[in-house]
């Protein structure tokens, strides 16, 4: 038995840092995975928007219509705003449509005009919109609008 021991003790050797190396690497692969998923959306999101219109409707509600080009197959989850007075002081925003409806699907690769989204309360002319969208088996987060709106005006 030990002459079994003193001949094998390199494959146990090996098959031992083998699984180490193993349990290092598969949540480093997997940390790099979603890296990689991170920047590859970043990149192409699944909707670009750019702000066509927008009006102060009350003291704190902003409504906003977006051109909207839809280039991925992923179902719109909800919208996150952001407001305030600089990018260091922004506060969370309501972000629904001003009619109250459910978000429609637009056909991919064609731009269209949203209807009325309405952001309240607004903290200031900074305004950040996020995006959550169900894409396969992951939920991807785009930026999808960050800009500074001149406020004073009562429409644009």
């Amino acid at each position: 038995m030990i002459n079994f021991f003193e001949k094998s003790w390199g494959a146990f050797a090996a098959a031992f840092m083998g699984s180490l190396l193993t349990l290092v690497l598969i949540p480093l692969l997997f940390i790099l995975w979603q890296q990689i998923y991170e920047i590859y959306d970043e990149h192409n999101p699944p909707v670009v928007i750019k702000l066509a219109a927008y009006e102060m409707a009350s003291g704190d509600k902003l409504h906003m219509r977006f051109q909207v080009t839809r280039h991925a197959d992923c179902d719109f989850l909800r919208m996150q705003g952001y407001s305030g007075k600089n990018p260091l002081q922004m506060q969370p925003s309501a972000v629904r449509r001003a009619d109250g409806e459910p978000p429609i699907d637009y056909p991919l690769g064609i731009t269209v005009l949203s209807s009325t989204w309405a952001l309240y309360p607004v903290h200031g002319p900074e305004i950040r919109l996020q995006g959550y969208y169900s894409c396969g088996s992951r939920i991807v987060r785009p930026i999808l609008l960050e800009t500074r709106l001149a406020l004073n005006s009562q429409a644009n």
